[in-house]
């Protein structure tokens, strides 16, 4: 219970649900999407097995190389249908906190001391976009 106090329930859950996104990487996701691996130049599948892209590459390619999206972003452009995958990663801040801890001495005196207890909060952070249009990659940029 104290650990939900410290860290509050949000931040644990964020990072409990990481934590199990985790467990796939470029490999495991090659296997998921098989039939889009195969179609592809051996060079593009060493490339995506190494977590990198390139432009032209479509929704399943990038899937393979880099997961799930943290959230995505849809629109327009020139009649042409323009969205991108954003990845997140989490970050934590410490913030300094004191609270009061009374001591009783032998002789009756109360003394209080401030005992150092710092609170962690974890956040997610946008740290790299991929850009579409009409399914094909256009691009990508680190945030």
């Amino acid at each position: 219970m104290a650990i939900l106090r410290r860290f509050g329930f949000l931040a644990l859950a964020s990072v409990l649900v990481l934590a199990a996104a985790g467990c796939s990487t470029p490999q495991t996701r090659a296997k998921e999407r098989a039939s889009t691996f195969e179609r592809l130049k051996p060079e593009d599948q060493r490339m995506l097995l190494q977590g990198k892209i390139r432009e032209g590459l479509d929704e399943d390619a990038v899937y393979v190389a880099l997961g799930n999206p943290s959230r995505m972003t849809r629109g327009q452009k020139e009649g042409k249908r323009e969205y991108s995958w954003i990845y997140s990663r989490l970050e934590t801040r410490t913030i300094p906190s004191y609270r009061p801890r009374v001591v009783h001495l032998k002789d009756g005196r109360a003394v209080v001391y401030d005992d150092y207890v710092p609170y962690y909060d974890t956040y997610l952070v946008d740290a790299f976009e991929v850009m579409f249009r009409d399914g094909k990659v256009i691009g990508w940029k680190e945030l």
